[in-house]
């Protein structure tokens, strides 16, 4: 880095901005390491450290929220895709019962009518 920001100062390198937005991410995402008196002996480095924690498990616990929001609406859907389906078989069922019933009575019907002749 410093070879290349040297060449780039001394003219033999063209500015190259793509690389320069990736050095200035760098050094923004580094702590700074000299202490700050005016917050009573609480330094920068431990301060961005803190802050940099921070925004991890805001994070971390926002990931935890989301995926419990999806367990928790995949778990609803099961529910109502199991109580679709329960419904169709409760009605297959019921449509086999009537096939029965209607069997019977034929054979009821047709046995009085055989008996009769």
């Amino acid at each position: 880095m410093a070879v290349y920001l040297g060449k780039v100062l001394n003219q033999e390198l063209p500015v190259n901005h793509a690389i320069l937005e990736v050095l200035q991410d760098v050094f923004n995402l580094l702590p700074t390491l000299s202490p700050n008196p005016e917050n009573a002996g609480v330094g920068d480095l431990e301060r961005s450290f803190r802050v940099k924690t921070n925004d991890q498990l805001m994070c971390i616990y926002l990931s935890s929220l989301i995926r419990a929001v999806l367990a928790l609406h995949d778990l609803i859907d099961s529910g109502i895709d199991g109580r679709t389906d329960q419904t169709k078989e409760d009605k297959k069922e019921e449509k086999k019962e009537e096939k029965k019933d209607a069997k019977k009575d034929e054979k009821k019907v047709n046995g009085v009518t055989e008996e009769k002749k």
